[in-house]
């Protein structure tokens, strides 16, 4: 159902020095039908990267990526977007919707994509609402006024209303009490029974034993150095742009640095392009927070 092989990806930072960040090389996996695989590696090492190619949300520098017969990686955008309605279903992190819209309609979207009756799309939306104890009297609002917990449920329903033979889970169990997480796992385990194709990310490793056929780690993928070695990924190819980087990017570490004191990750001050940018690489960050304390 899901094929990747010989993929290569990397981030070109423009605004940088044109600084080069290698992220994965030779990356390949292979999910069939009703098989679970959790992808496994450090922080930073490519696991969401590869997630997000799968998905059509980052372009492929090399390689071939299949979902259901498809080929992603060199995919019209229109086909893109009936591969994820009807085919690639993606539970990401973070909710993200239109504003005012309430939160059964918001769970009942991707059922009433695909043909399905209103009805019966709002039934399945109630019952997955019920099932992950978001309570009645919210269904009506819009979920961005909802809690970060009742959010990522939120999500999840949505994810889960439509029936997708394949799907990607971005820690789906993430930051979920235990009587929630049981009830994602059970979501997952009856998609798997269905015949979906599943590949995760689940950094508890009780979920992945229970879950997973088998683990891929992504670390495995990482870009070579001219020498042979390995390259961590998000290291910056060239000596002279990572010089370009590291200045750029002082700024805004001392911006993260001042929230994550704060008790909070909110780069507010940060455009979405450069906050994804300060994601990409957890060596980057740790390397500049190194170079400011000295």
């Amino acid at each position: 159902m899901i094929e990747v092989a010989g993929v290569a990806k990397s981030f070109t930072l423009h605004n940088q020095g044109g600084a080069v960040i290698p992220v994965l090389e030779g990356a390949g996996l292979q999910v069939a039908p009703g098989e679970c695989v959790a992808l496994t590696g450090a922080s930073g090492c490519g696991k969401s990267t590869l997630m997000r190619m799968i998905y059509g949300n980052y372009l492929v520098q090399g390689g071939s990526i299949l979902v259901g017969g498809l080929e992603v990686a060199g995919a019209e955008p229109r086909a893109i977007l009936k591969l994820r309605r009807e085919r690639l279903g993606y539970v990401s992190q973070f909710l993200r919707v239109v504003p005012r819209v309430p939160a059964i309609e918001v769970v009942a979207e991707p059922c009433l994509a695909v043909g399905m009756g209103r009805e019966r799309a709002q039934a399945r939306a109630r019952t997955l609402l019920t099932r992950l104890r978001i309570p009645e009297t919210l269904w009506s609002l819009s979920p961005l006024t909802f809690s970060g917990g009742e959010q990522q449920r939120v999500n999840i329903a949505r994810g889960f209303a439509h029936a997708y033979p394949a799907m990607l889970l971005d820690e789906p169990t993430a930051s979920l009490d235990e009587a929630n997480c049981e009830t994602v796992l059970e979501l997952i385990g009856a998609a798997k029974a269905r015949g979906a194709a599943i590949i995760g990310i689940f950094h508890d490793r009780a979920v992945r034993a229970r879950l997973a056929d088998r683990e891929v780690d992504v670390s495995r993928f990482a870009p070579r150095r001219s020498d042979g070695r390995e390259q961590a990924a998000g290291q910056p190819v060239s000596g002279q742009r990572q010089a370009h980087a590291l200045a750029g990017f002082r700024v805004k570490a001392r911006a993260v640095i001042r929230c994550c004191q704060g008790g909070e990750f909110e780069p507010f001050s940060l455009s979405e392009q450069q906050t994804t940018e300060i994601r990409l690489s957890e060596a980057i960050i740790r390397d500049l927070v190194e170079c400011l304390i000295a």
